[in-house]
């Protein structure tokens, strides 16, 4: 079982995200966490342990307002990959927000050498409940599919998503598989 703790950047475990954050995401995928919670409506969550040293184990960092929350960044530690701590994050997270769309991007599939290990992050939302919308998305060259809570989510709730996600992106695009 875990626990969802709101951090600023005076929080202690702050240094711990910064460490953890440089370490699980590519220097072209990571934007400026610090910034990023100053400039609203950013809010970073630790995850904790609920066992009796009530320890770090990772964060999100979720953009969120009255109708949507969108999960920006997710990790755990990486000794604590398979004990299941991750699953129980993301429910955690999903109760938090369980009256909004819930809405991430996980890497896109390629046919290369690394097919297998950037399929595992679509295969782990499918598997805790999330569903494939029909878009992909383009950040830098990069394809990302989007996968939400709901079955589906309407154009105007998209189109809410990707207007909050050029403040922080602006080459940040939607695009239709059909």
């Amino acid at each position: 079982m875990v626990t969802l703790r709101k951090l600023s950047q005076d929080h202690p475990d702050f240094r711990l995200v910064m460490k953890l954050y440089n370490a699980a995401f590519p220097l072209q995928e990571r934007m400026d966490i610090a910034a990023l919670i100053e400039l609203n409506p950013a809010t970073l969550l630790g995850i904790y342990t609920d066992r009796k040293a009530k320890l770090f184990a990772g964060f999100f960092v979720v953009i969120e307002d009255d109708l949507m929350a969108y999960l920006l960044y997710f990790t755990t530690r990486p000794e604590l990959y398979s004990s299941g701590i991750d699953g129980q994050a993301l429910h955690a997270l999903t109760e938090m927000f369980h009256d909004r769309l819930i809405l991430l991007t996980y890497s896109a599939c390629s046919s290369g050498n690394d097919a297998p290990v950037r399929e595992l992050p679509r295969t782990f939302y499918l598997q805790n409940g999330f569903h494939e919308c029909p878009w992909y998305v383009l950040y830098e060259n990069s394809k990302y599919g989007l996968a939400c809570s709901e079955e589906s989510v309407d154009t105007v709730l998209l189109q809410h998503l990707l207007h909050k996600l050029q403040f922080f992106k602006s080459n940040f695009y939607t695009h239709s598989h059909t």
